[in-house]
Protein backbone atom coordinates (compact mmCIF):
# COMPACT_ATOMS: atom_id res chain seq x y z
CA UNK A 1 0.00 0.00 0.00
CA UNK A 2 1.40 3.41 -1.19
CA UNK A 3 0.66 6.90 0.15
CA UNK A 4 -0.61 9.26 -2.12
CA UNK A 5 0.71 12.59 -2.05
CA UNK A 6 -1.25 15.63 -4.10
CA UNK A 7 2.06 17.72 -5.63
CA UNK A 8 1.16 20.91 -7.37
CA UNK A 9 3.49 22.25 -9.70
CA UNK A 10 4.29 26.23 -11.06
CA UNK A 11 2.49 25.41 -14.40
CA UNK A 12 -0.87 25.14 -12.42
CA UNK A 13 -1.43 21.12 -13.19
CA UNK A 14 -1.31 18.94 -10.27
CA UNK A 15 0.42 15.80 -9.97
CA UNK A 16 0.03 12.65 -7.73
CA UNK A 17 2.79 10.38 -6.33
CA UNK A 18 3.54 7.54 -4.47
CA UNK A 19 5.77 6.98 -1.84
CA UNK A 20 7.52 4.30 -0.44
CA UNK A 21 7.11 3.33 3.43
CA UNK A 22 10.12 5.10 4.17
CA UNK A 23 8.84 8.38 2.54
CA UNK A 24 10.55 8.28 -0.82
CA UNK A 25 8.98 8.50 -4.05
CA UNK A 26 8.19 5.18 -5.81
CA UNK A 27 9.65 5.79 -9.01
CA UNK A 28 7.45 2.48 -10.77
CA UNK A 29 4.83 4.71 -10.36
CA UNK A 30 3.33 6.53 -12.84
CA UNK A 31 6.21 7.95 -15.29
CA UNK A 32 8.92 8.41 -12.61
CA UNK A 33 7.15 8.44 -9.88
CA UNK A 34 4.86 10.90 -10.88
CA UNK A 35 0.69 10.64 -12.56
CA UNK A 36 -0.17 14.92 -14.00
CA UNK A 37 -3.17 15.92 -13.79
CA UNK A 38 -5.08 19.12 -15.24
CA UNK A 39 -6.85 19.84 -11.67
CA UNK A 40 -6.90 17.67 -8.25
CA UNK A 41 -9.59 18.33 -5.90
CA UNK A 42 -9.33 15.20 -3.19
CA UNK A 43 -8.01 12.00 -3.29
CA UNK A 44 -8.86 8.56 -1.15
CA UNK A 45 -8.01 5.07 -1.65
CA UNK A 46 -9.94 2.37 -2.17
CA UNK A 47 -10.44 -1.50 -1.08
CA UNK A 48 -8.10 -2.59 -3.35
CA UNK A 49 -5.24 -0.03 -3.12
CA UNK A 50 -6.40 2.08 -6.58
CA UNK A 51 -6.68 6.01 -6.23
CA UNK A 52 -9.92 7.62 -6.30
CA UNK A 53 -9.58 11.26 -7.63
CA UNK A 54 -11.84 13.63 -7.93
CA UNK A 55 -10.68 16.65 -10.40
CA UNK A 56 -9.73 17.08 -14.05
CA UNK A 57 -7.35 14.55 -15.85
CA UNK A 58 -6.68 17.09 -18.39
CA UNK A 59 -6.10 21.08 -17.73
CA UNK A 60 -9.25 23.54 -19.25
CA UNK A 61 -11.76 20.50 -18.65
CA UNK A 62 -15.34 22.19 -16.87
CA UNK A 63 -17.58 20.06 -14.78
CA UNK A 64 -17.15 16.94 -12.50
CA UNK A 65 -14.58 14.32 -12.97
CA UNK A 66 -13.63 11.12 -11.19
CA UNK A 67 -10.63 9.13 -12.24
CA UNK A 68 -9.43 5.64 -10.71
CA UNK A 69 -5.71 5.24 -11.13
CA UNK A 70 -3.95 1.49 -10.22
CA UNK A 71 -1.60 1.49 -7.58
CA UNK A 72 1.56 1.79 -10.43
CA UNK A 73 -0.43 4.67 -11.66
CA UNK A 74 -2.28 3.78 -14.61
CA UNK A 75 -6.12 4.77 -15.64
CA UNK A 76 -8.08 2.02 -14.42
CA UNK A 77 -9.83 0.84 -17.87
CA UNK A 78 -12.38 -1.13 -16.30
CA UNK A 79 -13.60 2.38 -14.42
CA UNK A 80 -15.92 4.67 -16.35
CA UNK A 81 -14.92 5.35 -19.91
CA UNK A 82 -10.43 4.52 -19.70
CA UNK A 83 -10.46 5.05 -16.26
CA UNK A 84 -12.63 8.61 -15.89
CA UNK A 85 -16.19 8.94 -14.52
CA UNK A 86 -17.91 12.26 -15.68
CA UNK A 87 -20.37 12.99 -12.98
CA UNK A 88 -21.52 16.10 -15.03
CA UNK A 89 -19.95 18.39 -17.67
CA UNK A 90 -22.17 22.05 -16.64
CA UNK A 91 -19.41 24.42 -15.62
CA UNK A 92 -21.23 25.77 -12.85
CA UNK A 93 -20.79 22.73 -10.15
CA UNK A 94 -17.74 22.21 -8.92
CA UNK A 95 -16.66 19.10 -7.17
CA UNK A 96 -14.57 19.57 -3.54
CA UNK A 97 -14.49 16.22 -1.76
CA UNK A 98 -15.04 12.57 -2.15
CA UNK A 99 -15.89 9.48 0.02
CA UNK A 100 -15.99 5.93 -0.33
CA UNK A 101 -18.55 3.74 0.59
CA UNK A 102 -18.05 -0.07 2.16
CA UNK A 103 -18.23 -0.97 -1.64
CA UNK A 104 -16.29 1.30 -3.14
CA UNK A 105 -18.71 3.52 -4.56
CA UNK A 106 -18.05 7.20 -5.10
CA UNK A 107 -19.79 9.87 -2.62
CA UNK A 108 -18.88 13.17 -4.68
CA UNK A 109 -20.01 16.39 -2.41
CA UNK A 110 -19.75 20.12 -3.65
CA UNK A 111 -21.25 23.24 -4.60
CA UNK A 112 -23.28 25.62 -7.03
CA UNK A 113 -20.64 28.09 -8.14
CA UNK A 114 -23.22 30.20 -10.07
CA UNK A 115 -23.88 33.97 -8.72
CA UNK A 116 -26.75 35.29 -7.34
CA UNK A 117 -29.28 32.35 -7.17
CA UNK A 118 -30.45 29.94 -4.37
CA UNK A 119 -27.16 28.47 -4.05
CA UNK A 120 -26.96 24.53 -3.33
CA UNK A 121 -24.40 21.83 -1.77
CA UNK A 122 -24.72 18.85 -3.87
CA UNK A 123 -24.08 15.29 -3.54
CA UNK A 124 -23.64 12.60 -6.49
CA UNK A 125 -22.94 8.71 -6.42
CA UNK A 126 -20.86 6.80 -8.93
CA UNK A 127 -20.93 3.55 -8.88
CA UNK A 128 -17.71 1.50 -8.57
CA UNK A 129 -17.45 0.10 -12.31
CA UNK A 130 -17.80 4.21 -12.94
CA UNK A 131 -21.32 4.96 -14.02
CA UNK A 132 -23.52 7.87 -12.45
CA UNK A 133 -25.77 6.27 -10.24
CA UNK A 134 -29.13 7.18 -11.67
CA UNK A 135 -31.53 6.39 -8.66
CA UNK A 136 -29.58 8.54 -6.38
CA UNK A 137 -31.37 11.68 -6.15
CA UNK A 138 -32.16 13.08 -9.24
CA UNK A 139 -30.61 11.57 -12.99
CA UNK A 140 -27.69 11.00 -10.13
CA UNK A 141 -27.08 14.50 -7.75
CA UNK A 142 -29.02 15.15 -4.81
CA UNK A 143 -29.13 18.89 -4.55
CA UNK A 144 -28.83 20.34 -1.28
CA UNK A 145 -30.17 24.30 -0.99
CA UNK A 146 -29.10 26.60 1.13
CA UNK A 147 -30.98 29.27 3.01
CA UNK A 148 -29.28 32.32 1.13
CA UNK A 149 -29.65 33.96 -1.95
CA UNK A 150 -27.42 35.63 -3.77
CA UNK A 151 -24.00 34.28 -2.20
CA UNK A 152 -20.65 34.49 -3.59
CA UNK A 153 -19.19 31.26 -2.94
CA UNK A 154 -21.26 28.10 -1.65
CA UNK A 155 -18.77 24.90 -1.32
CA UNK A 156 -18.75 21.49 0.30
CA UNK A 157 -15.80 20.72 2.63
CA UNK A 158 -16.22 17.53 3.44
CA UNK A 159 -17.85 14.45 2.96
CA UNK A 160 -18.16 11.03 4.82
CA UNK A 161 -20.30 7.65 4.67
CA UNK A 162 -21.39 5.07 7.48
CA UNK A 163 -21.02 1.60 7.44
CA UNK A 164 -24.99 1.67 7.01
CA UNK A 165 -24.41 3.98 4.04
CA UNK A 166 -25.96 7.35 5.21
CA UNK A 167 -23.92 10.05 3.66
CA UNK A 168 -22.85 13.38 5.48
CA UNK A 169 -22.36 16.21 3.82
CA UNK A 170 -20.86 19.54 5.39
CA UNK A 171 -20.28 23.02 3.48
CA UNK A 172 -21.06 26.28 3.51
CA UNK A 173 -22.47 29.45 1.55
CA UNK A 174 -21.04 33.30 2.11
CA UNK A 175 -22.60 36.35 1.24
CA UNK A 176 -20.39 39.58 2.51
CA UNK A 177 -20.56 39.31 6.14
CA UNK A 178 -23.27 36.41 6.43
CA UNK A 179 -21.91 32.61 6.38
CA UNK A 180 -24.29 30.17 6.43
CA UNK A 181 -22.80 27.00 7.42
CA UNK A 182 -24.83 23.42 6.94
CA UNK A 183 -24.18 19.23 7.79
CA UNK A 184 -26.76 17.43 5.87
CA UNK A 185 -27.30 13.56 6.75
CA UNK A 186 -28.57 11.59 3.71
CA UNK A 187 -30.17 8.15 3.43
CA UNK A 188 -28.32 5.60 1.12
Amino acid sequence: LHDALPIYRMSGTAEIAALTEGGMTDTSFGTAGFVQLGVLEDIKVDSKDRYVVLGHASPGTTGIEVMRYMNNGSLDATFGVGGVAVVTSDSSFNGSAIALDDDDNVIVAGGEITPYSPQILFAARVTNTGEVDETFGRHGIRSLPLSIEGSEETLAQAVAVDHSGNIYVSGYSFESSLVVNRLVKLKP
